[in-house]
């Protein structure tokens, strides 16, 4: 009897383990390889802190990684300026286009306290080029965690040097 039971018990346990594994692999297309992106750079400064919610999951390459490198710390800067309640013009001049400062849309504004929904999480990051960045943003009332979550997605393209909010597709 024991034998038997142990028998069913590892049984068991051989098919959870199986089922877990399933669950861990990811599906790779045929002749596609899969990338794991070095997401160390989101540690360092500045804006250490608004980097730690960049979730670079989709990133399909090393040549995209670099793109997102290169545009990172203006973007999640970007980000930042979104919870305020009124972008000063100066700053925006510094994070959108004029065209892009036209065609915002900013987070909605928290029940309490003032501000905007703050960023909670930027993923779903696209290159086109080696000049525009799309990305997805959720955002949350910091008072109000309950609250259903904003989303919205926005356009950076890199002009003169530097990464700017362009558009939302």
């Amino acid at each position: 009897m024991l034998h038997t039971s142990t028998f069913r018990l590892s049984r068991f346990w051989n098919a959870t383990a199986l089922a877990t594994a399933m669950l861990v692999v990811p599906v790779v297309a045929s002749g596609q390889a899969l990338f794991a992106p070095d997401t160390s750079f989101l540690k360092e400064q500045p804006y250490r802190k608004i980097k730690q919610r960049v979730d670079l999951t989709g990133v399909a390459s090393q040549a995209d990684l670099d793109v997102i490198k290169d545009g990172i710390n203006p973007i999640v800067l970007f980000f930042a300026h979104l919870n305020l309640k009124d972008i000063p013009p100066e700053r925006m001049f510094h994070i959108a286009t004029h065209a892009g400062a036209q065609r915002l849309r900013l987070p909605p504004l928290e029940l309490v306290g003032g501000g905007r929904y703050y960023p909670e999480k930027m993923y779903d990051w696209k290159v086109t080029g080696d000049s525009t960045i799309t990305v997805t943003a959720s955002f949350q009332d910091p008072i109000k965690k309950a609250a259903s979550p904003y989303t919205d997605t926005f356009v950076f393209v890199k002009g003169d040097g530097k990464w700017q909010f362009d558009r939302h597709p």
